[in-house]
């Protein structure tokens, strides 16, 4: 039976309450970025971050922090988009999990130059600020007032802006992966906690209301859609008209500008939609 997507599901992942060995939890990271390299889940976060790094002129490396790090995939890619751009970059992995930190130092090669620490971020000094933090399908493990207190953390804790990508909640992602994935060879924990991960996810209404409570402007941050059924939330405090004048391109047709929108892809700028009254780009129903 399928949960009531109208809210948010408050069944915890086996990943967030169940002790098991090294192994098997290793094993459940390596499976889930295999599925999220398969359905683009790192594109939202490297689309807006290749942008921003083309518009920055940094005399010094630019710090980047990843919240819920996991096994570190997402800092390898930014490490590859960085260096084929020429930036200089400190990147930090942090993540509760002491054995997600042993994961991504097992499986980041020695000469990528990642930092990766277990730490509680709530408990961060005031003091300690990057000048980006990301974070990637870390926020539907937290629960709503968790969820409101982390974007004031993160608001807080960025010098020049944040960028979160996680699930929307909705049925085609749900009974796709609830009934898809069972057929791909991955372990019981990725195989349960799939489905279970978009139940607790969010809406485009999920996000605007959190925002709000935490005291974060709407025309200070962006809500996009990404295809295949992601959420982007994004705050560039730098200037977000330069992300604008930096990513606008030209497009024959209004159709296929609509296409664009529809599908999430990186032809469509930010702040045009903001401008006519738009701060979300929701997804097709289905």
């Amino acid at each position: 039976m399928s949960p009531d997507f109208a809210e948010r599901s408050t069944e915890a992942e086996i990943m967030d309450t169940v002790v098991t060995g090294f192994a098997d939890f290793d094993e459940c990271l390596r499976h889930i970025e295999i599925v999220n390299r398969l359905t683009l889940g790192y594109r939202p976060v490297l689309s807006w971050l290749k942008k921003i790094l083309l518009l920055v002129s940094p005399k010094r490396p630019l710090t980047i922090i990843d919240v819920g790090s996991g096994r570190g995939e997402m800092l390898r890619q930014v490490w590859k988009l960085a260096r084929r751009e020429k930036i200089p970059v400190y990147l930090t992995g942090i993540d509760i999990n002491p054995w997600s930190t042993a994961a991504a130092e097992k499986a980041t090669p020695a000469d990528v130059g990642i930092h990766y620490e277990t730490s509680n971020i709530f408990a961060m000094d005031t003091a300690q600020k990057a000048d980006f933090i990301i974070s990637t399908h870390f926020t539907h493990h937290l629960g709503n007032d968790e969820l409101v207190r982390f974007l004031r953390w993160i608001d807080d804790h960025s010098v020049q802006g944040w960028f979160i990508n996680d699930l929307h909640r909705h049925k085609a992602p749900y009974l796709f992966i609830k009934y898809v994935l069972p057929l791909v060879p991955i372990n019981k924990m990725s195989r349960n906690d799939g489905p279970v991960s978009v139940a607790r996810a969010f809406t485009a209404a999920d996000w605007r209301r959190a925002l709000q409570q935490a005291g974060i402007p709407p025309a200070q941050s962006r809500i996009r859609w990404f295809f295949p059924f992601r959420y982007g939330v994004a705050r560039w405090k730098s200037g977000q008209a330069g992300v604008q004048a930096g990513s606008v391109r030209s497009f024959p047709t209004d159709g296929w500008r609509l296409v664009t929108r529809l599908l999430g892809l990186d032809f469509y700028d930010w702040q045009s939609a903001s401008s006519a009254g738009i701060d979300s780009i929701e997804p097709p129903k289905l």
